[in-house]
């Protein structure tokens, strides 16, 4: 669960409350995700942040490992699968993403 810049709650890649608490949807299939709830294999992915451009990042589970990092803005709905591999994210008071991939660290700017 994480908190955005608009005091939206997000439950993970299922949706979120808005500040009116209206419930949104945003699961594609929602009876597949309850039907499979529980099995790692079919579970949505796990938000790991909100950064401060209010990006959504999140990791991937499949057959117990972790498998990669997306983001998605949902103020425009693009997103990106940010890279295949697993890797938590921190930023800085810099408005900088901190990751660490198979033991490189890695930085990015969201100034730039």
């Amino acid at each position: 669960m994480g908190i955005d810049q608009i005091n939206r709650l997000w439950l993970g890649a299922i949706g979120y409350i808005d500040s009116d608490r209206i419930w949104h949807l945003i699961h594609p299939n929602p009876e597949y995700y309850l039907a499979n709830a529980g099995n790692m294999r079919y579970g949505p992915p796990e938000l790991i942040l909100i950064s401060s451009d209010n990006r959504l990042w999140y990791m991937r589970y499949t057959d117990g490992s972790r498998e990669g990092v997306a983001w998605y803005n949902p103020e425009t709905g693009e997103g990106c699968m940010f890279t295949g591999r697993p890797a938590n994210i921190i930023e800085d008071n810099n408005q900088t993403l901190w990751m660490v991939i198979d033991g490189n660290l890695y930085k990015y700017s969201l100034n730039d």
